[in-house]
């Protein structure tokens, strides 16, 4: 190794370098001062060797670069000039990156965005690897992170105006075909070819004849024969709407533009609108909530007591029992992370049913550009499906996901307690049963525990842990350990039906049903909360999980709770009709090929009216007004069960509860959450709101005990809360 840091390494080999990256020491991947200062020491023995031809840049585990920003030390900017400097810093390493006097190969692997990819983008080539998490973007717009060392200027040269635009301010992650296809990385190989191919690519560059430098001069003549004046007078319109509003997406699309006309003009002034954007939207209520939330996710949640024994490593094969489509996006899931999967089913029928699925779900990704065909067979040869209980004896970790039945599921854990191995976890992931009848009929009920996933984990990181009364420390521990290192944030929750998310989402989904069945357009209703930031609406949501599944978790929470989900959310019309959503081509939405197209207008006439006469609002003739009361029925509702989730979960704090929405259900991470909203209105102000509604909308709206109590002590959500949530403390069974 010619030069090493802690978190960088450089090794040369026939005037090739190789500069390896990893992980800082706190084992985080936030870029922080430490990581700086490595970059800058990096950077400077690279300068001071003229005589290499290429140096090529990649991650020492194959995983993807640098993303965002340390939350913490972005929360300890606190004046405008700390702000710029953290700016400047990071566009000195970019701009030296890109100076550097050999050619520059940077090798994509797992994906890259954010920081990351300014700093792919100020590479001389960059070379994609596919892979199922392989995403290439800027996601943190989203928080209002933007850009802000150079990238946005050096993509709009490689993608143009246009796309560069749409890609800045939609915070899209595209695939790895996708991002060679409008010139965002120059090739996509698979992950099998890419040793073999980084080599070819190699010596290609250090064959070639010159230097492959960014001319600025070049970019500018480019930039202006690119910007029509339709685009340049968008731009500057979208600059307007920004500085004429405290609005944050105003702000942030008013951002974007200043630094793009900016940069058009010179390399300084685009450098000094970077500066100044950053120095704007970082001291904005929604950005730092969104900080905050960060934070909140590096948390670890911990035991009543330390452990004595230390937590076991991570299994490499786990056992699914239960191949419907829960299960089969649980198996997708660990073998995309790594792990091998016994996938069981009871008939050959069902095991030749979760095959179809799971082939369907992988061709998806390859017509989508996120896998190749040979991965795809990789993927799938990691999961076995069987009929026979073979392997269960050997196996650590066994996950059932059978139907919503507690007959059917004790009958599955009690055969797992035959089969497997005495120290083998078993966890359920039922949502709309309590654990603590089944707990009570097994041998061994300290190695059972809950863990539900509110959305595929393939799509939201989030866990809910459910430990029964008698489940041990060490399983809770364990679990939560293993949880972790598969990169999902793993919160707990009490033994209620419906546990947290899958509440929240429900009171979303059936004021959105019941918006339709009064007649406001489908798309209308949809638009409400993606306007407010949600990145995906709540009847695009809907068509998402299925109709028939939503028709019956609704049903089943209907009788745990006695919840007024059923009625809104039966959807009898529609499911009568065959539309269940994407799966069948039709819900809400029409659908071809899995993409979805225009709103139905069948399901809006098929739903007209179809709810009960109480639920209905009458007509209103102002259609502004109609949109507003919309809204905030919508945003009411998700807010009033978030409330009282605080009060019957075990969630310590609203930082927590509102971490857990964000991450799960795609809310506005730069609104901050549910609770955050509350205390943006006032607590006061939402009770009194609430029960506006109630008067004119039915009891549906009546405010939560939680919001009333806080609501005559005066008392918000955050007012006395630190930025860092306490770490909830989970009263656990003694292991015995």
């Amino acid at each position: 190794m010619l030069w090493e840091s802690h978190s960088i390494g450089i090794e040369t080999c026939d005037r090739v370098a190789t500069l390896w990256m990893s992980a800082d020491p706190n084992g985080t991947t936030g870029w922080n001062d430490s990581l700086a200062q490595d970059w800058e020491a990096a950077l400077a023995e690279l300068e001071a060797r003229p005589h290499l031809d290429v140096v090529i840049l990649r991650t020492r585990n194959g995983g993807p670069w640098v993303a965002t920003a340390d939350p913490e030390s972005l929360l300890a900017l606190s004046t405008e000039p700390l702000m710029q400097q953290w700016v400047a810093r990071g566009q000195a390493i970019c701009d030296r990156l890109a100076r550097l006097p050999m050619r520059t190969l940077a090798l994509l692997e797992g994906g890259c965005t954010g920081l990351g990819l300014e700093l792919a983008l100020a590479c001389d080539y960059r070379l994609g690897v596919t892979g199922p998490d392989a995403g290439f973007g800027f996601p943190g717009v989203s928080s209002l992170q933007l850009p802000v060392w150079g990238g946005l200027p050096r993509l709009a040269h490689f993608v143009g105006l246009n796309r560069a635009l749409q890609l800045a301010q939609s915070g899209e992650r595209i695939s790895p075909r996708d991002a060679e296809k409008i010139g965002l990385i120059h090739e996509v190989v698979a992950a099998r070819r890419a040793a073999i191919h980084l080599r070819t690519v190699s010596d290609s560059l250090q064959d070639r004849k010159g230097r492959l430098r960014l001319q600025w001069r070049t970019w500018q003549k480019s930039w202006e024969d690119r910007m029509s004046w339709m685009r340049r007078k968008s731009c500057q319109s979208a600059l307007r709407s920004g500085q004429s509003t405290l609005a944050s997406s105003a702000a942030m699309r008013a951002a974007i533009c200043e630094i793009l006309l900016r940069s058009a003009e010179s390399p300084v002034d685009g450098q000094i609108a970077e500066r100044n954007a950053f120095a704007k939207l970082l001291p904005m209520a929604e950005s730092q909530s969104g900080l905050q939330l960060a934070v909140a996710a590096e948390q670890p949640l911990k035991p009543v007591a330390e452990l004595v024994n230390p937590l076991p490593n991570l299994p490499m094969q786990v056992g699914v029992v239960g191949g419907g489509e829960h299960g089969c996006e649980i198996a997708l899931w660990l073998a995309f992370q790594g792990r091998e999967v016994i996938l069981h089913e009871l008939t050959a029928e069902a095991i030749q049913a979760a095959d179809r699925r799971l082939q369907r779900s992988l061709e998806r990704r390859v017509q989508s550009g996120w896998m190749t065909p040979l991965e795809l067979t990789q993927i799938r040869q990691r999961i076995q499906t069987t009929i026979t209980w073979n392997g269960f004896d050997s196996l650590t970790w066994v996950i059932e996901a059978v139907d919503e039945d507690t007959g059917v599921k004790m009958t599955v854990l009690q055969e797992l307690e035959e089969r497997c191995k005495p120290r083998t976890i078993l966890a359920s992931t039922t949502s709309t049963l309590k654990l603590e009848p089944m707990q009570s009929e097994m041998r061994r009920p300290g190695r059972f525990i809950g863990i539900h996933w509110p959305r595929s984990p393939l799509q939201a990181p989030v866990a809910e842990l459910v430990a029964a009364p008698l489940t041990d420390r060490g399983t809770f521990a364990t679990v939560h350990h293993w949880l972790r290192g598969l990169g999902q944030l793993p919160v707990a929750v009490s033994d209620l039906p419906g546990r947290i998310v899958q509440r929240l989402m429900l009171a979303g989904w059936s004021e959105a049903v019941i918006l339709v069945s009064e007649g406001l357009p489908i798309a209308k209703v949809d638009a409400l909360l993606r306007d407010y930031g949600v990145t995906m609406g709540p009847l695009s949501q809907l068509d998402e999980f299925g109709l028939e599944r939503i028709a019956q978790l609704a049903e089943q929470m209907q009788h745990a709770r006695g919840d007024r989900f059923a009625a809104a959310l039966a959807m009898r019309p529609l499911r009568e009709l065959g539309m269940l959503g994407r799966s069948s081509g039709a819900g809400f939405f029409e659908y071809e090929n899995g993409t979805q197209g225009f709103s139905n207008d069948l399901a809006q006439m098929a739903l007209w009216r179809d709810n009960e006469e109480d639920t209905i609002s009458g007509y209103v003739f102002d259609p502004v007004q109609v949109l507003q009361d919309a809204q905030k029925r919508l945003l009411a509702r998700v807010v009033n069960e978030a409330a009282q989730c605080l009060s019957e979960e075990l969630i310590a704090s609203p930082l927590t509860l509102d971490l857990v929405v964000v991450r799960a259900t795609g809310w506005a991470a730069p609104q901050g959450g549910p609770l955050r909203l509350v205390d943006q209105l006032g607590v006061g102000g939402f009770v009194d709101q609430l029960h506006d509604l109630a008067k004119r909308y039915g009891s549906r709206f009546e405010p939560a005990l939680e919001l009333q109590r806080r609501a005559e002590a005066n008392e918000s959500f955050y007012g006395t809360e630190s930025t860092v949530p306490t770490v909830p403390t989970i009263p656990l069974r003694q292991a015995g």
